[in-house]
């Protein structure tokens, strides 16, 4: 018995591989001591040929690569408008893909921001949300607070909306691009969710919110900042606790021209805990950060002012790659690392 059965093992094996490969394959089995004959429970004759290629089932193609999307979406009473731009091709939007929310500066956008990365992005295969948000005064520190503790959540809200607003799925956590006004709201909701963001790439912010409740100030003395200023107060205006360490899995670029150093250009409530330009706040903000222990770097980029010049383009792009790779490559080592699964275990018959 044994032998036959491991005959009758065999020729499944064979007629199995045969019905995948679309071919005919005679099948016998041999009883020991005895003649060959047609293995028992097969319905196709020896002799029937293999099916045309008419016959042969459509292959389905449903799973092809898709074009890229541009998605707008109108604001509503829980968050401003946007739109979304997917890659296409084999990278569209998904749990373990990338997504970069860039935010516009004053008089500025969403889609005019996204522009100025977006055939970048795409060719990465990320997908780009590029909110349209209607700011105020940011000069008015008063008038600020208020907008940043209404703006903040809608933007949480905006990216909880994306997939039953767009039918496009989205990761949890994103990166920012923020240029100017942008550059201050990208830094703030990192502030306030840093549970969901990877990087922050902001270039030539007016004002920054320090991520301190004191700070020494250029004079001397040692002062409380509150919001605007810094995170003294935030549980109660905000509603949220905050702990700097918090953001230490967010990385940080802060980049400005070596020439957006105006001080006309910004406000002076911010000058005796940043400084009076651009410039000097940009640098000020970047080392606070790194001496919270924060992963966070300054670039003063040459011969540039208050803009997005190619040079300061090139230092976002390179940036947000090797976040972009760092992530990439933790996620397939988490897969790689994952158990297999239990092997089952069958008990032999006796």
């Amino acid at each position: 018995m044994g032998t036959e059965r491991r005959a009758l093992w065999r020729y499944a094996v064979l007629f199995c591989c045969s019905l995948l490969l679309g071919v005919t394959i005679p099948f016998s089995y041999g009883r020991p001591g005895g003649r060959a004959e047609a293995a028992p429970g097969l319905d196709r004759a020896p002799t029937e040929s293999a099916p045309t290629a008419a016959e042969r089932p459509a292959l389905d193609y449903s799973s092809s690569p898709s074009a890229p999307r541009d998605i707008s979406v109108a604001a509503t009473s829980a968050h401003p408008a946007y739109t979304l731009y997917t890659p296409g091709g084999w990278a569209d939007a998904g749990p373990r893909g990338i997504t970069l929310v860039v935010m516009h500066g004053m008089g500025g956008n969403g889609p005019g921001m996204a522009a100025t990365i977006l055939p970048f992005a795409r060719a990465q295969g990320w997908t780009v949300l590029a909110p349209t948000v209607p700011y105020g005064d940011w000069r008015d520190p008063t008038q600020l607070v208020g907008e940043e503790l209404g703006l903040q959540p809608q933007l949480a809200g905006l990216l909880d909306a994306v997939p039953a607003e767009t039918g496009v799925t989205i990761p949890s956590q994103v990166m920012l691009f923020g240029f100017s006004r942008g550059a201050q709201a990208a830094l703030r909701f990192a502030l306030l969710y840093p549970e969901r963001v990877q990087a922050v790439a902001a270039c030539s912010a007016g004002t920054y919110t320090l991520p301190a409740r004191t700070v020494k100030t250029a004079a001397g003395p040692t002062i409380a900042a509150p919001l605007p200023y810094g995170v003294a107060d935030i549980e109660q205006r905000a509603g949220r606790a905050f702990e700097a360490s918090e953001m230490a899995a967010v990385r940080f670029l802060i980049g400005v021209g070596a020439n957006d150093n105006r001080e006309g250009d910004v406000p002076r409530q911010w000058d005796q805990f940043l400084g009076k330009t651009r410039l000097e706040r940009a640098e000020r903000f970047a080392a606070v950060l790194t001496q919270l222990g924060l992963p966070a770097r300054a670039v003063v980029v040459p011969d540039t002012g208050h803009e997005l010049s190619t040079q300061m383009m090139n230092e976002v792009t390179t940036f947000l790659t090797g976040v972009a790779g760092e992530l990439q490559a933790r996620s397939a080592a988490a897969i790689t690392t994952e158990p297999a699964l239990p092997m089952a275990r069958h008990r032999r018959q006796l």
